[in-house]
């Protein structure tokens, strides 16, 4: 056949939404148009009525419903949004760890001519997190010891254990192959930033299951357990893809943050962490200034009931009282006023209500001690 010399070629059409590499300006129109593709009035929807449930579950977990319905409706899509993000940081920092464990290729492959990985090799990823947690633990006995803390001994106690084991481990677990070529100091720099890391899962597990005053020995032991189940499932999971791990985690959030502490008795702990968050709730007791006619209606509500902290009204205009915010929301505020034997609950006119905030002094006295 004769070649078409009258017929010349012409290139194919680029589609009307693709983008030339080096242009900000389609790109951001192409971002505008994703953006706007998004079910925006759903998702709002979606978010009042979960900050909705929530607020209602905190609200009859402290036995009070604020009168200024659309305070609660305003403060929904927050506390929904809050509450998202903290549950992703929850199953993230579980997760986290894995997934620099097998970025920084840390996995111990089985031996020459073995089909299965031996269980030894899978404990390089709890070790390396039992040293993370180790020296979080350290930390805090230091920052304890400088205080003249009463436990500070104990902190460093547990941490240089925690660490000295985990190290062992990890040591071991390299020594063992010691004849196989790898590159030693990307390795063991890959394995310090794993194991600082390490100490994520505990961090926003104590986040997420200690409250933030009157933590007993229920709270520690769920702490310690959920801890310790997840070390143990991360050496079955060493080589598991992220998305699946972190699919199992989103799975068991649920179980974690709302069966266990039910389970010990504290059935509200999640929505009272989120009300703290969101600024709803104070986390323990703090200093109020408050108009002197609010002032007076503590003081009446007191009678001869005796707070721990004494409240003052005697100046002209301005009083003085600590108690636990347990809802601002709305004109009217519930306080809870700590007595030397129980508390007392009441609620307050919002208007004038100022929080009073101390900074510690960054001079500890074991601090000036050590100096002289």
């Amino acid at each position: 056949m004769e070649p078409d010399v009258g017929k010349t070629g012409s290139a194919p059409h680029a589609p009307e939404d693709a983008i030339s590499p080096g242009d900000p300006q389609a790109v951001a129109k192409r971002v505008l148009r994703m953006l706007k593709a998004i079910p925006w009035v759903g998702i709002g929807a979606i978010g009042t009525g979960l900050g909705v449930l929530l607020l209602v579950a905190y609200f009859k977990a402290i036995g009070f419903v604020p009168p200024d319905v659309p305070s609660i409706i305003g403060a929904s899509v927050f506390v929904a949004m809050l509450a998202v993000v903290f549950s992703a940081m929850v199953v993230g920092g579980v997760v986290i760890p894995a997934w620099a464990y097998q970025e920084g290729q840390l996995p111990h492959p089985p031996g020459a001519g073995a089909q299965r990985i031996p269980f030894a090799h899978r404990l390089g990823l709890p070790a390396l997190q039992v040293i993370g947690v180790g020296a979080l633990i350290s930390y805090l006995g230091v920052r304890e010891w400088m205080r003249c803390g009463a436990y500070a001994n104990w902190y460093l106690s547990i941490g240089v254990a925690f660490a000295s084991v985990g190290t062992g481990i990890w040591v071991w677990l390299e020594f063992k192959r010691i004849a196989a070529p790898r590159p030693w100091l990307k390795r063991s720099g890959n394995a310090a930033w794993v194991a600082l890391l390490g100490a994520l899962p505990l961090g926003v597990l104590m986040l997420l299951l200690l409250p933030g005053q009157n933590i007993g020995w229920s709270h520690l032991i769920v702490v310690i357990f959920v801890w310790g189940v997840v070390v143990a499932t991360s050496a079955l999971l060493d080589r598991f893809p992220v998305w699946g791990s972190a699919l199992i985690a989103t799975l068991c959030f649920p179980l974690v943050a709302f069966s266990l502490p039910a389970l010990f008795g504290d059935a509200s702990l999640y929505v009272r962490q989120v009300a703290e968050i969101a600024g709803i709730r104070s986390a323990r007791p703090v200093e109020l200034r408050v108009p002197v006619t609010t002032c007076r209606l503590i003081q009446s509500a007191l009678a001869s009931a005796e707070p721990r902290q004494p409240v003052d009204c005697d100046h002209p205009e301005w009083g003085s009282a600590h108690a636990q915010v347990l809802s601002n929301l709305g004109a009217r505020w519930l306080v809870e006023v700590p007595l030397r034997e129980g508390a007392l609950r009441l609620t307050i006119p919002a208007d004038g209500v100022q929080h009073v905030y101390r900074t510690p002094s960054t001079q500890s006295a074991c601090r000036n001690v050590l100096k002289s």
